[in-house]
């Protein structure tokens, strides 16, 4: 376990020192920030609604895709709570580029929501899946550059998204053939 650490920190130090650089010195404490993307969010949910010809099945799937996110931001916390992992702005003089909150580091939460939306929204809109999880990856990223988690924080935190996404894609898949079934013919 002591190895892993050693690497985690490691890396943690490539990325957040060593790979510094002005473009990554603007763009990534922008892309970290939650808040930057509301507004193509809601243009992407008026697209889905305007869009959609069968609008119950949008309500259908952004309702499961809102109780999946609160529920996969829930895990991230319970987590973390139970890890208990000290963020490395707490513990080390790092390259700090975004604020440093008191909570825990283990999983990365931004990591978890990231990958959880891009699969999730990928299972319904897979001609766009290279920009969705493209997206989550730079996140998870930016979380690592700006000095606020280890590279282990945003894998487990992407592995976690990862796999509640794909389970809410099967399920929904199972809720919108339930709801909606072909009138059979004949």
């Amino acid at each position: 376990m002591e190895v892993i650490r050693a690497l985690d920190e490691r890396l943690f130090f490539l990325i957040n020192r060593d790979t510094a650089n002005p473009l990554f010195d603007l763009v990534m404490p922008f892309v970290t920030e939650k808040d930057h993307l509301i507004i193509p969010a809601i243009i992407g949910l008026f697209l889905m609604v305007a869009l959609e010809r069968e609008r119950r099945k949008v309500l259908l799937f952004l309702s499961i895709f809102f109780l999946g996110l609160a529920v996969a931001d829930q895990t991230g916390s319970i987590l973390k709570d139970i890890f208990q992992r000290v963020r490395p702005c707490r513990i080390y003089d790092v390259r700090l580029l975004s604020g440093c909150t008191t909570s825990y580091s283990m999983p990365s939460s931004h990591a978890l929501n990231a990958f959880f939306g891009a699969a999730f929204l990928s299972g319904r809109y897979r001609r766009l899946s290279i920009p969705f999880f493209a997206l989550a990856f730079l996140i998870a990223y930016s979380r690592v550059y700006v000095g606020v988690h280890y590279p282990g924080d945003v894998v487990v935190g992407s592995l976690i998204g990862l796999l509640m996404g794909l389970l809410l894609v099967f399920l929904h898949r199972k809720v919108e053939s339930l709801f909606f079934k072909e009138a059979p013919c004949g």
